[in-house]
């Protein structure tokens, strides 16, 4: 039998999947997506009818779906935009450069409506913030209360920076026991030019190799993941651009959202026996296609 693929869109009252054998649509279905008396995820059990229909084997609800006769499955959920909007995503813990706790509560100061008089200032995602005693410097911006040559750093640009205080890893590690009292599992991480950090370096037969110095955010990723929390995110690795607001809000969304999407990932994949013959792609928010485990 030629093996069966699935597109399947996930929504907060409805899943629609369309199940194909090659290029020939051979069943489309509408089950509701929460309906926890019968079945425990609704893609899962969109996939188990057309199964069991097409393989006149009955697959009880409850026991993993066999994906043998499965080619491909591709996948859009409305799971991490429902969290963001009912505000149901993970704690949140964010560490930031000391002295710029209140960055993203500031935020740009942007206004759509700049003769509005409400002004209705949208809610951190994170729920704690502890500042951390580090500071990486503009090197045009403070060469002159910096002279001492041991402090400049070339950025991945090319760009000059200046080392002002390097990371105390004793103070954060002092820090995270705060987030750990509170019940707090995810950390977002968040320093000023943190983007600039890399250093490229010239070796034989012009073979390139990068690596971080400083890259305080990288080393604090290290501390807190040995420090035990189960989900951590950084600004440098989840959006590497300039402009430390834009920045910190995808990051502190990444740590919100991440493990609530994980968390379904992890649901959706114990109700099979396994994936190995089949591909399995999720869209994402460009519109394109990942694999799951990426």
């Amino acid at each position: 039998m030629p093996g069966i693929g699935f597109a399947i869109d996930r929504g907060g009252t409805f899943t629609d999947a369309i199940a194909f054998k090659g290029n020939q649509v051979i069943e489309v279905l509408k089950v509701l997506s929460e309906d926890p008396a019968n079945y425990a995820d609704a893609p899962t059990e969109a996939i188990r009818r057309v199964l069991e229909k097409e393989s006149g084997t009955p697959i009880p609800r409850g026991t993993p779906v066999p994906t043998d006769l499965i080619s491909w499955i591709r996948m859009g959920t409305t799971v991490a935009t429902n969290a963001l909007l009912e505000r149901k995503g993970e704690r949140v813990g964010l560490l930031v450069t000391k002295g710029f706790r209140d960055i993203l509560f500031i935020g740009n100061q942007s206004r759509p409506d700049i003769f509005a008089f409400n002004i209705k200032i949208p809610e951190v995602l994170y729920e704690d913030v502890i500042e951390v005693d580090e500071r990486v410097l503009m090197y045009d911006q403070a060469k002159s209360l910096f002279p001492d040559d041991t402090r400049i750093r070339t950025a991945i640009n090319g760009s000059k920076v200046i080392v002002e205080k390097e990371l105390d890893e004793d103070q954060l590690r002092l820090c995270l026991e705060k987030f750990k009292q509170r019940g707090i599992s995810s950390i977002a991480i968040l320093f000023l030019h943190s983007f600039m950090y890399v250093v490229f370096l010239n070796f034989i037969l012009s073979f390139y190799l990068t690596f971080s110095y400083p890259n305080h955010e990288k080393e604090a990723g290290r501390i807190v993941k040995e420090y035990g929390f189960q989900y951590v995110s950084v600004s440098h690795e989840v959006m590497p651009m300039i402009k430390a607001v834009p920045r910190g809000f995808t990051v502190t969304a990444d740590a919100y959202l991440t493990p609530k999407i994980m968390e379904y990932l992890d649901g959706f994949q114990r109700g099979f026996d396994g994936f190995s013959n089949c591909r399995i792609n999720f869209m994402q928010s460009d519109g394109g296609l990942c694999e799951m485990n990426k």
